[in-house]
């Protein structure tokens, strides 16, 4: 339940930050960072990126899956359906705290996309610069 009420905030902040975005990249120094290489290689850079968090979240998900069914076996032929069942539940407790852990990952680089980049921000180096022309 949690990762999915995280999962809804991260669509509302993502459409939110999309609206903010024009006019950041409208701006100085969105011009400036924009400038510092072709806006194509700009955007495929993004697109790669996003596509290999997209696939690195899908394989985390399987995963889960994958393990919480087979120690859930395990365990249910071991000792009993009773403790299959327990650990299936916590195992999928596990599974949404990491879910959870992710998506809270996620809204903080939409909300503050400088904070992924580098320790010091594409960010500010573009804008420091466009000052500097």
């Amino acid at each position: 339940m949690t990762h999915i009420l995280s999962k809804s905030v991260l669509n509302v902040v993502e459409t939110g930050t999309g609206a903010v975005m024009t006019p950041i990249v409208e701006s100085r120094p969105g011009k400036a960072f924009l400038n510092m290489m072709p806006g194509e290689v700009l955007l495929a850079s993004l697109d790669a990126l996003n596509k290999i968090i997209d696939a690195a979240e899908a394989a985390e998900k399987q995963t889960m899956v994958a393990t919480t069914g087979a120690v859930k076996t395990a365990v249910t032929n071991r000792y009993a359906e009773s403790a299959g069942e327990t650990t299936e539940h916590a195992l999928a407790t596990a599974g949404h705290c990491v879910g959870t852990a992710w998506n809270v990952f996620k809204i903080r680089k939409a909300i503050n996309p400088a904070t992924a980049a580098t320790s010091r921000g594409v960010l500010k180096k573009a804008a420091t610069k466009s000052i500097m022309k």
